[in-house]
């Protein structure tokens, strides 16, 4: 092999690499995206850390109270009580589909409501007479499951927030026909009866009150208005008899509105938890396609899905636990929550189921403001009864007919007393917190806009 040969062959020499400043560049930022990759992920599971350790707070929070957080919880602690009035009152119901399926009950109670305190028109009052007495066997039923003081109705918890509520409407509908029961007895002039079908319509209402849903404390307040609505129209076309003024007084003092607010914020909360929990789950996207399933359930989804979820069941917490903090009967602390105009910064689960959820507080305040008045006119009653004339002030009423002057709840202070002619008006100064001088608000108004009273007008 030549000389030349073999240099040919040989390798050419090596030269070291310049580091241009092209290459610089590349190498810092792969190494700065690198770092932020790292940083990234350090930040991902200090943040899901500091998340599952303030939702683990808050759910020892609620257990510390003995309070449910699961669906199946939630079914034990709405326990079935030793007599349930339930099974009477959904037979009743079906007697009532059958006797009255054109519902003329509801277009009745409809029309008997726009009449308000004015006299009820002959017509009318003579449809009324002839839908009672067809209906008399539901009334029977009614008065015999109004004896039983408890119901739970065969729902499905474990539906959680989809759960089936069609008893409701019976259930209301079953309000209306003892109001409309109520109003045949004082027209036939039957005073005691008319006075027990208020009693009636009000005891109906109570039987969803441990009921721990949204809806279910809703209807319980319609059925309450009702029955005062029912008392007003009483009270203004008759002196009832001792003994019935105070058997009223004693069953307008029943209804604990605070207390049925907290069973159904309770299972509210519950059920929005179970929502949030299956967010990101099978069941929540049914109709998708199955490879959109199997991302689901990837293990990799799963752990960057956790923050979402415990971000919002930290919002549903926080929120319920400031709601449960919030006494229904105080207009004032609700107001200064801001839970009524969404100040609060919301997560998406949150902005669109739990507003709506908060709108039971002023419900339940309007409401509570209507039995307070209730009482006071009965106590008025009472008096005119004893005294042959109404009082001039509501002290004259304590101690021997209230042991206090009720609270208005939307400001704290006595309910305001006014002498008419004839008659008188009990009132609360409502959402805006003025006094108006009596001056009502239009009866199944539900608007927080309002700027007259809340209204008993007794105008005899």
């Amino acid at each position: 092999m030549t000389h030349d040969t073999m240099q040919a062959q040989q390798p050419p020499p090596l030269h070291r690499r310049r580091w241009t400043r092209g290459r610089v560049i590349i190498v810092v930022a792969l190494v700065f995206v690198e770092l932020l990759a790292l940083t990234g992920a350090v930040s991902f599971f200090w943040y899901r850390s500091s998340l599952r350790s303030e939702v683990a707070a808050l759910e020892a929070e609620v257990r510390a109270a003995g309070h449910p957080l699961s669906l199946p919880e939630l079914d034990a602690w709405y326990a079935e009580p030793e007599q349930n009035a339930a099974p009477l009152i959904l037979r009743a119901a079906e007697l009532l589909k059958e006797l009255d399926p054109q519902d003329r009950t509801a277009k009745l109670w409809k029309a008997l409501e726009e009449e308000a305190n004015s006299q009820t028109p002959e017509l009318l009052a003579a449809d009324i007479t002839a839908h009672v007495a067809a209906l008399l066997p539901v009334l029977t039923m009614l008065r015999e499951a109004a004896e039983i003081p408890d119901a739970r109705f065969p729902i499905d918890i474990h539906s959680g927030s989809s759960v089936s509520l069609g008893h409701l409407k019976p259930l209301q509908k079953m309000v209306q026909l003892a109001v409309l029961a109520s109003e045949d007895a004082l027209h036939r002039g039957d005073l005691v009866a008319a006075a027990n079908f208020v009693m009636l319509a009000l005891r109906t209402a109570q039987h969803t009150k441990t009921e721990p849903t949204h809806m279910s404390h809703l209807t319980s307040i319609v059925g309450y208005d009702a029955a005062v609505n029912s008392l007003e129209r009483l009270l203004s076309s008759a002196s009832l008899p001792s003994i019935s003024l105070s058997q009223l007084s004693q069953e307008f003092g029943r209804p604990d509105i605070q207390n049925h607010f907290q069973h159904a914020m309770i299972g509210e909360r519950t059920m929005s938890c179970s929502d949030v929990d299956s967010m990101f789950t099978r069941k929540a996207f049914a109709k998708m396609p199955e490879l959109l399933h199997r991302l689901l359930e990837s293990q990799e989804f799963q752990i960057f899905a956790e923050p979402i979820v415990l971000r919002e069941k930290r919002a549903v917490l926080l929120y319920f636990r400031q709601l449960l903090s919030i006494r229904p009967t105080d207009w004032t602390a609700y107001r200064k929550s801001g839970l009524q105009w969404r100040r609060r910064t919301f997560t998406p689960i949150s902005l669109m189921l739990l507003p709506f959820i908060s709108l039971s507080v002023p419900f339940s305040t309007r409401s509570e403001a209507g039995l307070r008045s209730a009482q006071v006119a009965i106590a008025v009653e009472r008096y005119r009864s004893d005294h042959d004339i109404l009082p001039d002030s509501l002290d004259l009423l304590v101690p021997a007919y209230l042991p206090t002057v009720p609270e208005d709840p939307f400001d704290g202070n006595p309910l305001r007393y006014k002498r008419l002619d004839p008659g008188y008006v009990v009132y609360s100064v409502w959402v805006n917190q003025t006094d108006e001088g009596g001056t009502s608000v239009k009866r199944g108004s539900v608007t927080l806009s309002n700027v007259s009273d809340w209204t008993f007008r007794v105008l005899r």
